[in-house]
């Protein structure tokens, strides 16, 4: 049979093209080597957030915040806590992909995929002929260079969800989001935590923010080394020693278990792109032009496979795109200007848009303003007063290109804030928005006043 596009993955970007191309009325076929559903549903955003989820329900009941209200909580069954987060999995992986592909009628065909030719793809032998082909093949977590770091044994962000028992200790190397993440909801369960990042935690962010973000970590007893170059690993019976190079010398740190969170990798290896004549950058991801077409005029890439943020809705929006330019000669783009970035720590740290070193690099003059989150009065009644807003906007416009959350379930309210950046809105336009008193949303209006007054000098809801 023919298709008009053969996707390769099962993930969220193949199935965001397949749902397009059905709407377009063509025929399409997933071809999956794995388990249906790619990273997110199955060893990426579900089961890790289900598992933050569970170890900040442990913290808020050992915290226990409120008096004449009393809660406790024992120690952590590691097994049976990811056992119930494997059903979670399970159920999600049914309705929003399995049961999603029969409703739309499409093919999921299991086996390996790689090109013949310019214009053919096989699947375990057996040629598959399409009008375009879509690369979706995802990522997986990357591997450093690092001596012993083999021979001593380590878990992945994959692997890591199969662990049995919880660690009494464990050493997370990577400062970015998967890193911090799986830190603080292993500490929180009641592992001994040690992050070591190369340069800093989400160095990318406002510093402002990320320190704030370190002394919060810090103050649970994670310890965090930055800066930190880990020059070997070895194994000393049952635990891992991983030997640290600072900038006022070497130190080494023992843990049961050794977290690789250092970045990923594109899944192209086996797919033969030199025979279908597809370039990959010196990243080694796929290389594609603004309209995700690859050096192949009938081959096309989405998602993480591809040099972009990796976020799962970003490879959601991308294979939707890929596939109306393939079938439809859309000619569509993608607009990164206001894409949103999350750390689901706790407090989360949710941005968009530029910081303000950022704006800089792009010759922007901006004014920036960080205010506390206590001056809004949701986090007294929630009686957790950690957290900060900043707001980055152009001097002459006052226009709003960049915002930064740092609050309890802050991920909540960063939806406002992209479509301020994203619609051009003003700090005049934000100071004078709807906010209901005591939503988080009123700190992000607050934080816009405080360019023009000081907001110790505003009385609730002023």
């Amino acid at each position: 049979m023919t298709y008009d596009l053969a996707v390769i993955g099962s993930g969220s970007a193949a199935f965001a093209a397949a749902i397009r191309a059905r709407d377009l009325g063509r025929e399409v076929l997933l071809i999956e080597r794995g388990t249906t559903g790619g990273t997110c549903v199955n060893v990426g955003c579900i089961p890790s957030k289900a598992l933050i989820a569970a170890a900040n329900s442990r913290f808020q009941s050992r915290r226990n915040a409120f008096p004449g209200v009393e809660t406790t909580a024992g120690d952590t069954n590691l097994g049976e806590l990811l056992a119930g987060v494997g059903d979670i999995v399970g159920t999600l992986q049914a309705s929003k992909y399995r049961d999603v592909a029969k409703r739309h009628g499409f093919e999921i065909r299991a086996g390996s995929a790689s090109f013949a030719s310019a214009d053919t793809l096989l699947v375990d032998g057996d040629p598959i002929e399409a009008r375009a082909y879509l690369i979706a093949t995802g990522a997986s977590p990357m591997i450093p260079p690092i001596d012993g770091l083999r021979d001593a044994g380590y878990v992945t962000s994959t692997t890591l969800l199969e662990l049995g028992e919880l660690p009494r200790s464990l050493v997370v190397l990577g400062g970015g989001y998967v890193g911090l993440e799986y830190a603080q909801a292993f500490s929180r369960l009641g592992s001994e935590v040690t992050l070591i990042a190369r340069s800093g935690i989400v160095r990318n962010e406002e510093p402002p923010i990320a320190s704030a973000l370190e002394g919060y970590l810090s103050d649970e007893g994670i310890t965090i080394l930055q800066s930190a170059n880990v020059t070997r690993v070895e194994r000393r019976a049952d635990a891992r020693r991983v030997h640290v190079r600072l900038d006022d010398g070497e130190i080494y740190v023992d843990a049961d278990v050794l977290l690789v969170a250092t970045g990923r990798t594109a899944n192209i290896e086996g797919l033969e792109l030199d025979t279908a004549s597809v370039a990959i950058t010196d990243r080694g991801t796929v290389l594609v032009d603004q309209q995700l077409r690859t050096t192949n005029p009938r081959v096309w890439a989405a998602g993480d496979c591809c040099d972009v943020p990796q976020f799962v809705y970003v490879a959601a929006q991308m294979g939707a795109v890929a596939a109306a330019n393939a079938l439809d000669d859309a000619a569509q783009t993608i607009d990164w200007s206001a894409l949103p970035r999350i750390t689901f720590t706790d407090p989360t740290l949710a941005a968009v848009g530029l910081t303000e070193a950022q704006a800089h690099a792009q010759g922007i003059d901006c004014r920036c303003h960080t205010i506390d989150i206590t001056y809004a009065s949701r986090p007294w009644v929630q009686r957790d007063l950690r957290g900060a807003i900043r707001i980055v906007a152009t001097r002459d416009t006052e226009q709003v290109i960049g915002v930064s959350v740092l609050a309890p379930h802050g991920e909540d309210v960063i939806l406002a804030a992209q479509l301020a950046v994203r619609h051009k809105l003003t700090l005049s336009d934000l100071q004078n928005a709807w906010t209901p008193y005591l939503s988080l949303g009123e700190a992000v209006k607050i934080a816009a006043v405080s360019f023009d007054r000081d907001p110790s000098l505003l009385s609730c809801c002023a």
